[in-house]
């Protein structure tokens, strides 16, 4: 597992930040122990697949996209430590917690229905069932709170017996980190804008906080 970490933040810090042209915006949206989830916009006259990912083919694994796209490669196939698309093509992402995640993708260059993903850690597939992506941006956006209920099998003194659980699935309270004012975006605890040195402000046309030293406000 902490291998794993090495390899993630290694991929991000020495690949992906690297090789984004000047004037880009990268934004990390959500990590776990084997993938990132980015949202990347480029100066208008470049293209991701053409003038980026196609200069850097070497960390990249490209067999999971169709033998007619410009990237496709079986070079890099299956090779540990070489990341793939694993959505190509556009896609909406709500993330509320680690491993709560729900993505929807758009009509791409692999299908041209609606695909759409949905994890929840520790609430069984049934319970699953009963909620869609909708419900997971209602979660964020609205900060509401849904439960669901859950049944499961369970032993004592040898006997069998048919538990149900009522179970909060989607909730909008995240404390592993500071969630900014727009409810969205995040920072580590601990981190310097934190300090009670700076001031943070949210600024709603730029829908982001801007920070500032106390000893510079008039």
């Amino acid at each position: 597992m902490d291998l794993a970490k090495c390899v993630i933040l290694d991929f991000h810090y020495g690949v992906i930040k690297k090789i984004m042209p000047a004037g880009s915006e990268l934004q990390l949206m959500y990590r776990d122990n084997d993938s990132l989830c980015y949202h990347i916009q480029l100066p208008s006259h470049l293209h991701l697949y053409r003038d980026v990912l196609s200069k850097n083919v070497e960390h990249f694994d490209f067999s999971t996209y169709p033998a007619s796209h410009l990237l496709y490669s079986t070079a890099n196939k299956k090779i540990p430590g070489k990341f793939s698309d694993e959505t190509p093509g556009r896609f909406i992402h709500v993330a509320l917690d680690t491993k709560v995640y729900s993505y929807t993708t758009v009509p791409s260059i692999r299908s041209v229905e609606m695909d759409t993903v949905k994890k929840i850690r520790g609430v069984k597939y049934s319970a699953q069932e009963s909620l869609n992506f909708d419900d997971f941006k209602r979660a964020l956006f609205s900060q509401t709170t849904q439960t669901v209920i859950q049944h499961s099998l369970q032993s004592y003194n040898l006997e069998m017996y048919t538990i149900e659980q009522r179970r909060t699935a989607l909730s909008s309270n995240y404390n592993k980190r500071y969630v900014y004012p727009d409810g969205i975006s995040t920072i580590s605890w601990g981190h310097h804008a934190l300090s009670t040195q700076n001031l943070m402000v949210y600024d709603e046309k730029l829908r982001k906080c801007l920070i500032y030293n106390e000893s510079t406000l008039p």
